[in-house]
């Protein structure tokens, strides 16, 4: 009986459609036209015998194939035998047999094909976001625009506009452009923008112009809101916080007064942590209706963290 179980767990992967991969590609970046990088969960070790079938939307075929390789150790390639076309929507599709291998440390072992993995979409669209920093002191100021298609080098004047509701430019905005980190294939098709004078409203309506894509197609950016401050969901998230109330009768009002002053101040460390001194005031005179006073007044110092992650 027990050989009979053996034989059956060896064939059910077969079965199932093949064997689940150590990790999972949550991202990609297409640095050249004949190229695609694969940002997977975990890292990999080894990757053998592994093909990539890509097909472009729409066609029945596969346009080529090329082998998966190991670049870094999250990150997989594709030189692939010729160019990705613009403005088009493709899927990766994976190849593998008995013969193909994946080594991850969260195994602990190698893996053999084949391998059951759903197909990854990529696409040449120049489709890109505005993202904004949001550690205290690039609040309002510094931006990122993320492309998945690797940039050309800027030049001319490039644009950081705006946009009324509509999505027509309200104002042009002061700005510097960087690339950032050429080297990192995860963000070489990222941009900073650095306003000169940062916005102060809580979400906006933002464009970029003048960037341009390897495929000489011009970066199109997402004209919805951005949020840019988010407001604190309650008093532990503010830095000031009053709430006053009254109440007439007899004698003196009741009255009841909440406050948290929690000042903003100094530069902030390790990535985002600021410290600074806080005062919680919870004072007033009797009740106000089911609320009470705990008459207390606690003055102190605190640690806060000033940047979400994304």
């Amino acid at each position: 009986m027990r050989p009979l179980l053996y034989l059956f767990g060896l064939l059910l992967p077969c079965v199932a459609g093949g064997v689940d991969l150590p990790f999972k590609i949550t991202d990609y970046r297409i640095p050249a036209s004949d190229q695609v990088v694969l940002i997977t969960s975990r890292p990999v070790v080894s990757i053998s015998g592994v093909r990539i079938d890509v097909v472009q939307k729409g066609q029945p075929s596969p346009l080529m194939t090329a082998p998966l390789q190991r670049q870094d150790e999250d990150l997989l390639v594709l030189h692939l035998p010729k160019p990705l076309a613009k403005g088009e929507d493709y899927e990766l599709r994976l190849i593998s047999d008995a013969a193909s291998s994946i080594t991850a440390p969260s195994q602990g072992h190698t893996a053999s094909g084949p391998f059951s993995v759903d197909p990854v979409a990529i696409s040449t669209k120049p489709a890109a976001a505005i993202e904004p920093s949001y550690t205290f002191e690039d609040l309002g100021s510094v931006f990122l625009v993320k492309s998945k298609i690797g940039l050309k080098p800027i030049s001319g004047a490039p644009a950081f506009n705006l946009l009324d509701y509509t999505g027509h430019v309200k104002k042009w905005l002061s700005a510097t452009f960087e690339v950032n980190r050429p080297d990192n294939p995860r963000t070489s098709s990222w941009v900073t923008v650095t306003l000169a004078d940062g916005l102060s409203q809580t979400s906006a309506r933002l464009q970029v112009t003048g960037l341009t894509n390897i495929f000489d197609d011009a970066l199109q950016t997402d004209t919805a809101a951005v949020t840019l401050a988010p407001l604190p969901k309650d008093i532990s998230e503010a830095s000031v916080y009053l709430k006053f109330l009254h109440q007439a009768g007899s004698g003196l009002p009741a009255w009841i007064l909440n406050a948290k002053f929690a000042p903003q101040t100094g530069q902030s460390f390790g990535g985002g942590w600021r410290a600074g001194p806080t005062l919680d005031v919870d004072i007033g005179n009797r009740s106000v209706g089911t609320t009470k006073t705990n008459d207390v007044v606690k003055p102190g110092f605190g640690l806060t963290f000033g940047a979400r992650q994304n």
